[in-house]
């Protein structure tokens, strides 16, 4: 019988670990980045990070309302915008005119799309915003289609200047993610300029798209990022917080989390050996769907609810064990005395 019980309680210890790892709640996501951020000596002053994961939701905003001048990267909601209003028909010919063809300053709108993102030409880019109207009228038509921002809380500046947070880039980059074949040509326009600089300074072979930008000493890179769990991630930095290597290193902590997340390992590599291989790995193959995430996510509850059905089973039948054992030798002590 003592064989038996001690049998049970070591299989009781020996699922316990298991059961422990697998139900144990880690630190959170913001916990987890704000020590990445003190241990990478990026938790000064100016850094401001949005990211969002795709599948799960999960979203994570750090001094994501400071807004900055972003370089090149306001052109991305600025294309969106046309793009958009091309697609609902704003720039079709009049009827009675059907061979009139939209411009701006002479040149159509697939030439301004050329030079403002495949020659980075700014002047274009700038005649392109001001047809919208003032910077005060076009950046406000901005929040109201993709930015989402409370007005009210808007900083004056914002109606004074292209200066935009994480918290709207982002906005705009969940928009863009979520009308893929509404932006799908703009998208593909936008990696035709890919550089290994900022978050495409990366040792992982993810698919991404992502625009960089320089101005006023700050750093800005927002990016789609198809990995097992496809997450967007805006980001501000300064050049003295190591701007285009801060970049990296935040790019690649949330690449991190979502491989461990997916249970999957990443074989460390080069930049560009790394956007060699997305680039194939993309071509050849699906991102994970999220429907084996959640199998997967199934399965481990499976686990757990059996480890603690095993050490469950394992105290509650010990405790059996040890009753009986304790009634039959009360009835054995009532015979010898009976005798």
């Amino acid at each position: 019988m003592r064989k038996l019980i001690c049998l049970l309680l070591c299989l009781s210890l020996f699922a316990a670990p298991a059961f422990a790892e697998t139900t144990a709640k880690p630190a959170s996501l913001e916990e987890r980045f704000s020590d990445f951020l003190v241990q990478n000596r990026l938790d000064g002053a100016g850094l401001s990070v949005s990211y969002y994961n795709t599948v799960t939701g999960e979203r994570l905003d750090h001094h994501a309302d400071r807004f900055y001048s972003v370089g090149r990267v306001w052109t991305l909601p600025l294309h969106m915008y046309y793009s958009e209003q091309e697609h609902a028909g704003a720039f079709d010919p009049p009827a009675n005119d059907p061979e009139q063809v939209f411009t701006i300053d002479g040149l159509t709108l697939e030439k301004c799309r050329y030079q403002s993102i495949l020659l980075n030409d700014d002047a274009v880019s700038e005649k392109m915003r001001d047809r919208l109207g003032s910077i005060g009228q076009y950046q406000q038509l901005l929040n109201d289609e993709f930015g989402h921002l409370d007005a009210d809380a808007l900083p004056d500046e914002f109606f004074s200047d292209t200066v935009y947070s994480t918290e709207f880039l982002l906005n705009c980059l969940i928009d863009y993610q979520r009308q893929t074949e509404l932006f799908g040509n703009l998208m593909a326009n936008f990696h035709q300029v890919q550089t290994d600089e900022g978050f495409g300074d990366t040792r992982y072979p993810y698919y991404m798209t992502h625009v960089r930008g320089v101005a006023d000493g700050r750093y800005c890179d927002v990016a789609i990022i198809s990995a097992p769990q496809p997450y967007l991630l805006a980001c501000i930095t300064t050049e003295t917080l190591g701007g285009d290597q801060a970049l990296s290193k935040i790019n690649d902590f949330f690449s991190t989390e979502i491989a461990e997340a997916s249970g999957q390992a990443l074989e460390e590599t080069t930049p560009t050996a790394a956007r060699e291989r997305r680039e194939s790995d993309y071509r050849a193959s699906a991102v994970q769907p999220a429907q084996q995430l959640k199998t997967a996510a199934l399965l481990r509850w499976v686990a757990a609810a059996f480890g603690a059905a095993l050490v469950l089973g394992a105290i509650l039948t010990a405790i059996c064990l040890l009753i009986r054992r304790r009634k039959h030798r009360h009835l054995r002590e009532a015979e010898e005395y009976d005798e």
